[in-house]
């Protein structure tokens, strides 16, 4: 996965008002599994009508964040290795194998993963960095309006409140999650062997990423994510609004 180049709190395109939603799932991996509402009947209303971009998010103060070694090696192991495996992500790993891979990372060993041969090991231990992080990558203060995000109806204002919050982050932090989301893209895409659609993906991985949510709201954002890629992560405007 490529990080596009963006600049953090990029001007917000004006919206439409759009009502609430919830994702919803009917076994297949296509756009319909974002249930749509219509869009105000007032549609000529263009601006900031919608409550969510009446808020301006500071952006985060920069933390220097980069992606450990853990993360970017585990995502280019199972790019590799791990996009066909079935119940990639959702059948455990060996806990005691899994805790020992994440020490010899912690301790600056190079080429941990060289002579891994089990996928399920190489997934519950990046499933294991997040849980037990001490801290969420996404902080928690920024929580309630990735909710805020997820439950817009219209998909392109749902896509840029969702960008809207990303693009808050340092772009470390957004680069990683980009890289994330991208893994579980291409896992996705190779659903009929692998088992594993966006919903399920979006379920075994979404609560060990957002500590402290619940889990339906992880759910929810995090196959918002996958769904939405092209337009939250790897565009480099926001989406056009058609007035």
């Amino acid at each position: 996965w490529a990080p596009v180049a963006y600049s953090r709190q990029q001007a917000q395109t004006p919206v439409a008002p759009a009502a609430a939603a919830s994702y919803v799932d009917d076994g297949d991996d296509d756009a319909a599994d974002v249930a749509a509402a219509p869009v105000s009947a007032d549609a000529s209303i263009v601006g900031y009508a919608n409550p969510f971009f009446a808020v301006q998010d500071q952006p985060m103060a920069e933390d220097n964040f980069t992606t450990p070694p853990l993360v970017s090696e585990t995502v280019e192991w199972l790019s590799t290795h791990g996009l066909e495996t079935e119940g990639i992500f959702r059948i455990p790993g060996n806990l005691n194998h899994m805790k020992d891979l994440k020490a010899r990372f912690e301790r600056g060993e190079r080429n941990v993963l060289a002579a891994e041969r089990d996928e399920h090991d190489v997934a519950g231990l990046l499933k294991l960095y997040f849980r037990e992080l001490s801290a969420p990558t996404y902080p928690r203060d920024g929580y309630a309006r990735l909710s805020q995000a997820a439950d817009l109806t219209d998909s392109k204002t749902r896509i840029a409140a969702m960008r809207a919050c990303l693009t808050t982050l340092t772009a470390g932090r957004f680069e990683m999650i980009g890289m994330l989301v991208g893994l579980m893209v291409e896992i996705s895409r190779n659903h009929k062997k692998n088992k594993m659609t966006v919903q399920n993906l979006a379920k075994v991985f979404g609560p060990s990423f957002f500590l402290g949510l619940p889990v339906g709201t992880a759910t929810n954002i995090f196959a918002i994510w996958i769904k939405d890629q092209d337009g939250i992560f790897l565009s480099s405007e926001y989406p056009v609004f058609d007035e």
